[in-house]
């Protein structure tokens, strides 16, 4: 009998054993966020609990809390009856200030049954004083030097009176620049954690050892910097390796810095671009390591050239110096920073969530624009268009920007505007929103170039794409296109996107709608459903293509239209022809004068006080080629005044016509309409450095019709690749 009370007791502690393991704690946050969290005052703590069974609820829980730093439990609430799971205050826990600390809670049921312990989580209590101990606000220029205004008055009818434009004319320019920061530090013995304390005004990027810290944009969050200033944290532990290390933080202006350039609503500057960095680095033995921002970091300008949050971002591609933020790169002709002056707001750490890219979307539909539109656009928008846009629809609006992929030649540019709406021609319209705001990149010509704007952003749907051409992504793999051979709508295919496009990170992203950074990881078969199918075929040679390409009825027949072909190529390089032959009549020219003497030191000179935002080594890099340059138009002032060469207006403007009209051939457009050119020139002609390169154009022209009347010439047949090779 005792025997068997004994069982059934055993048998109902087993029973309680397994009725507790059926709630399961999850998502432990501390002040809504998960990971590691900063706070300033006593925590409030969180956690998400799942079950097996239906119905199953929270009566109690009990927290508790150890000190990391003394190895110690600090704290433990006792069961406190209660169904709360969410911003639980810890304000009776009494916690030391500037510590670290580590988390648990278990709950208790209906039935009164408690949960296992769940797995730690962690938060610091820091003042921010604490968090950035030692460090000091860095940056390339004071709010001093840089003669920024005061006060919030810049806005509206504000902004055209005379002493508000030459209050904010005479800004030193390096005030709106982005720059680079780097910091290199060594480790030599085995780290216990890492953190790091960041805030980088207005927006910035933290890297560590070339990789980027942390998935927000638009850090730290915007706020009245008169009053408070966020700074975020960040466990580096994983990141920081034995031996050397590098710290990189690229600094845009954001909301901090709002000096105008494009659209703006206002201009109000609380300083320069600016950063104040502390990293503690604990090792095994006890001992710790701090890094903090100083005199010893250095800066350089980067490749974002523009970046307004009202008026878009310009980044140069070209400009990129690949490895600056990794251990030994050559950082020579960075410049030291400055100590700057800190913001009036108060230090806070950032407990709201981050902003992130919470989702991408693909194109749903391609326009390209006439040249009928293109001409009616540059008026309802108030920008010149250029011949080869195209207009994107991503089917809804949408908080974010664009990303591109691109290849191309180096110096090339892409420019793309965003819009909740189009015009009437079907180009982009700001006119509601706020305009000019683009972005503009400058490929660097290196194969596949990957580009997102980092420090601006616009609500939209629409994207005008110009200066480039939208081409299918093919797949690369035999084996994997061999797959989709035969394919009917409905039919459903497994392949694997890894192995189809060779790993390209780009391409596998926008399929599978996931980030970038992950699609490498990404190796695995999936199955498609075929939808749609569109097929590129030969076009039969029509009157349809005639009509499109030379305009209605001006070729009739097949024969017609391969000789009118055959001209334009015939034209074209006549044109180049031309300017080969100046080429070679320059290099001839210069040969013959020989080196002119210049006053080397006071050109120098001239040119460190013309290019303020280059390294020191630009001017010795880029004189020689300089001298080059102006050497060559001393030669061709002579020529131009031995030969009687005059530019009239009639010359820029018929000049102006054939740009715009090999500008809308280049994209197909052979046949535009007269009163198009002329409406497309005007716009043309209405900036400075448009109507400089037309003169330049018309000069050369002129010039080289005229040695070639002077010498003898040796005419030469020779074949399409022959020809293109004598400009390599």
């Amino acid at each position: 009998m005792n025997y068997r009370k004994f069982l059934i007791a055993a048998l109902l502690v087993m029973s309680f054993s397994v009725q507790a393991k059926d709630i399961t704690i999850t998502r432990l946050t501390c002040e809504m966020r998960e990971g590691r969290v900063t706070i300033s005052d006593a925590p409030r703590l969180g956690w998400q609990m799942s079950s097996p069974e239906n119905g199953t609820r929270q009566t109690a829980y009990e927290i508790e809390v150890r000190d990391v730093w003394a190895g110690k439990v600090v704290w433990n609430s006792g069961k406190v009856k209660s169904a709360q799971s969410q911003l639980v205050s810890c304000a009776d826990a009494a916690l030391e200030k500037d510590r670290h600390y580590t988390w648990r809670v278990r709950v208790w049921d209906e039935a009164d049954t408690p949960s296992a312990w769940s797995e730690s989580s962690d938060f610091s209590i820091l003042t921010s004083e604490a968090a950035f101990a030692g460090s000091e606000w860095i940056g390339a220029i004071t709010r001093k030097d840089a003669h920024l205004p005061e006060g919030r008055k810049y806005h509206g009818s504000e902004l055209k009176k005379p002493e508000a434009k030459a209050a904010w004319a005479a800004v030193d320019t390096l005030a709106k620049k982005s720059i680079y920061l780097r910091r290199e530090f060594y480790v030599a013995k085995k780290v216990k954690d890492a953190t790091a304390y960041v805030c980088g005004l207005g927006f910035y990027e933290f890297s560590l050892n070339g990789e980027k810290v942390g998935d927000s944009e638009f850090a730290p969050l915007w706020s009245d910097y008169d009053k408070s200033v966020y700074y975020n944290t960040y466990d580096v532990t994983s990141q920081v390796k034995k031996g050397g290390n590098a710290i990189g933080v690229l600094l845009g202006n954001g909301f901090y810095n709002v000096q105008g350039g494009r659209y703006r609503k206002l201009q109000i500057s609380f300083g320069a671009p600016t950063l104040r960095f502390r990293m503690v680095v604990n090792y095994e033995d006890g001992t710790c390591e701090t890094i903090v921002s100083g005199k010893d970091w250095k800066y350089d300008f980067s490749p974002v050239l523009f970046n307004c949050i009202y008026g878009g971002e310009d980044y140069d591609a070209r400009r990129e110096q690949k490895g600056w933020n990794m251990f030994g790169f050559k950082e020579q002709d960075w410049h030291p920073v400055v100590i700057q002056e800190a913001p009036k707001g108060v230090l806070r750490p950032q407990i709201a969530q981050p902003v992130k890219i919470m989702e991408r979307y693909d194109i749903r539909k391609v326009t390209k624009l006439t040249a009928e539109q293109i001409t009616a656009a540059c008026k309802s928008t108030k920008r010149t268009v250029d011949p080869s846009a195209f207009v994107l629809d991503m089917g809804q609006n949408l908080a974010g920007f664009p990303e591109i992929t691109v290849r191309g030649k180096k110096g090339q540019k892409i420019t793309l505007l965003v819009s909740e709406s189009l015009t009437d021609e079907g180009a982009c319209n700001q006119r509601q929103t706020g305009r000019q705001h683009y972005y503009e990149y400058t490929l660097k010509g290196e194969g596949v170039e990957t580009w997102h704007p980092r420090f601006s952003y616009y609500g939209f749907r629409y994207i005008q794409v110009e200066g480039a051409v939208m081409m299918p992504s093919y797949m690369k793999n035999d084996e994997q296109k061999a797959i989709f051979a035969g394919a009917k709508v409905n039919d459903v295919l497994v392949f694997n996107p890894n192995t189809a496009w060779d790993g390209n990170a780009a391409e596998l992203s926008s399929l599978l709608k996931i980030d970038k950074e992950a699609a490498p990881e990404v190796k695995s078969n999936f199955s498609f459903q075929v939808e749609e199918i569109t097929r590129f075929v030969p076009g039969d040679l029509t009157q349809e293509i005639f009509d499109q390409v030379f305009g209605e009825g001006n070729v009739k027949t097949e024969e017609e239209f391969r000789a009118k072909v055959k001209e334009v190529i015939a034209n074209q390089f006549v044109a180049d022809s031309d300017y080969k032959f100046l080429i070679d009549a320059r290099k001839m020219l210069t040969e013959k004068v020989g080196k002119l003497e210049f006053p080397d030191a006071l050109l120098k000179r001239i040119m460190r006080l013309n290019n303020p935002d280059k390294e020191e080594s630009f001017v010795e890099d880029n004189y020689d080629k300089s001298i080059e340059e102006l050497t060559w138009h001393l030669i061709k002032e002579q020529l131009v005044k031995a030969n009687d060469i005059k530019v009239e207006q009639e010359d820029i403007t018929n000049m102006a016509k054939e740009a715009t009209r090999a500008q809308f051939a280049q994209y197909g457009m052979m046949s535009v309409p007269e009163e198009i050119l002329e409406n497309y020139s005007k716009e043309m002609l209405k900036k400075k450095e448009s109507i400089e390169g037309l003169v330049n154009r018309v000069v050369e022209s002129k010039l080289a019709t005229a040695l070639k009347s002077q010498v003898e010439l040796e005419h030469k047949n020779v074949s399409a690749e022959e020809f293109n090779k004598m400009f390599a």
